[in-house]
């Protein structure tokens, strides 16, 4: 079974490997009685590369048979150290490619998060600063309102021969309280400054954490791009006995889907064409759907293999 690789940032699962040894379907039937497939399996290695327990890998390979007997009632498996029939877990490049994956996407996630985070904050001192920025604006018109008022005053009183003493004290009064205006304007100007180049290291560093997280999702491309397949599992026979490895997968719905079509092809199950199926030859639109379950293209090709009646 092969695994297309996902598109940039929805990135692509694999998974674990593991081996089986299983019996060969053997089929004993008249011209009028389904037939019973026999399925006597061993596990043989489990690699500790995996980090799988015997209780997980058992469950997995139970729930696996279990996914084609619920199909048609006349499958009988059984777990033997005599049968001829092993499942293997394999740790080769194909997972440590697929460890690099899981590892780059949660890396990304991270970065994303902290992207997000980033953003957020840079919004919210935007805002502030704008509002800083208006309330200097504000300032700025009432301090020119000023200006222009005295100035108005003072020529209009120059006019009429000048200013008598209580309007000097008037003026003096009022440039005190412009001055301490433009002070407020100064202190207010240095402080937008301030915030402008704090917004400005936040955008930057906002910026390189961008570069960064595309910098991982190149990497990502590069070890898990969509040109790229990866064969999960592989079913082998010789003669009379036939082996289950497999090779990777990205978690348990993806090592159950892995395991139920090598043991189908155990079963002597071929390929069939919907993408949705167990037996497809990719693995992918199979893991969208709510759980695992067979197709009628799968259900259809068990039946023909044990030529069950209806």
């Amino acid at each position: 079974m092969s695994f297309p690789s996902e598109s940039q940032l929805k990135l692509t699962k694999f998974g674990l490997i593991t081996l089986f040894t299983l019996i060969l379907v053997q089929c004993n039937r008249t011209d009028h009685t389904p037939c019973e497939l026999e399925f006597h399996y061993s596990i043989s290695d489990i690699d500790s590369g995996f980090g799988l327990t015997d209780v997980q890998v058992r469950q997995a390979v139970e729930n696996a048979i279990n996914l084609w007997s619920d199909a048609i009632d006349t499958i009988h498996a059984e777990k033997s150290p005599d049968a001829n029939i092993a499942i293997r877990f394999v740790f080769d490049e194909r997972q440590a490619g697929t460890n690099r994956a899981m590892q780059l996407e949660e890396n990304l996630d991270i970065r994303r998060q902290r992207i997000d985070r980033m953003r957020a904050d840079l919004l919210n001192a935007e805002r502030r600063l704008q509002s800083r920025a208006e309330e200097h604006e504000r300032l700025i018109m009432r301090i020119n309102t000023h200006v222009e008022s005295l100035n108005n005053f003072i020529e209009e009183r120059n006019r009429a021969g000048g200013l008598n003493p209580a309007e000097v004290d008037r003026v003096e009064s009022e440039r005190a309280a412009l001055n301490e205006l433009q002070s407020q304007e100064r202190q207010m100007r240095s402080g937008l400054q301030q915030k402008i180049e704090v917004n400005q290291r936040m955008l930057d560093e906002l910026n390189r954490e961008i570069n960064f997280s595309n910098e991982l999702a190149d990497r990502f491309n590069e070890e898990v791009g969509p040109s790229r397949y990866f064969a999960g599992g592989n079913f082998e026979r010789i003669g009379n006995e036939g082996t289950i490895t497999i090779y990777h997968f990205a978690n348990e719905r993806e090592l159950s889907l892995v395991l139920a079509h090598e043991v189908g092809h155990a079963l002597g199950l071929s390929h069939v064409e919907n993408s949705f199926s167990v037996m497809y030859r990719m693995i992918g639109a199979q893991l969208t759907r709510p759980e695992l379950r067979l197709t009628d293209e799968d259900i259809a090709e068990i039946r023909d293999v044990a030529r069950c009646a209806e």
